[in-house]
């Protein structure tokens, strides 16, 4: 039924804006992964500034907000999006 779900949301996003899309992805997997965090970065248009989302479930009241998420993924992978890794 979860999978049902999940491959009706490019219906929904006909039309839609880029950003409702991801809101709309983010939020459907938070809630049907049952996961406590959702995050993801995006590659921007060239010379822009890649964007950034997070999702943490209502049980879950981490201390890490979205800067500091972005600071030990950073840490991680490197603040240049040319030497990331195209899956994580």
């Amino acid at each position: 039924m979860d999978l049902v779900s999940v491959l009706a949301l490019p219906a929904m996003w006909t039309g839609g804006q880029p950003s409702e899309i991801v809101n709309t992805l983010l939020d459907a997997l938070l809630r049907r992964l049952r996961l406590d965090l959702v995050y993801i970065r995006l590659k921007g248009p060239v010379g822009e500034a890649p964007v950034e989302m997070v999702r943490v479930a209502q049980s879950r009241k981490p201390a890490a907000v979205r800067q500091e998420i972005d600071e030990l993924l950073d840490r991680w992978s490197g603040d240049d999006p040319q030497k990331w890794p195209a899956v994580a």
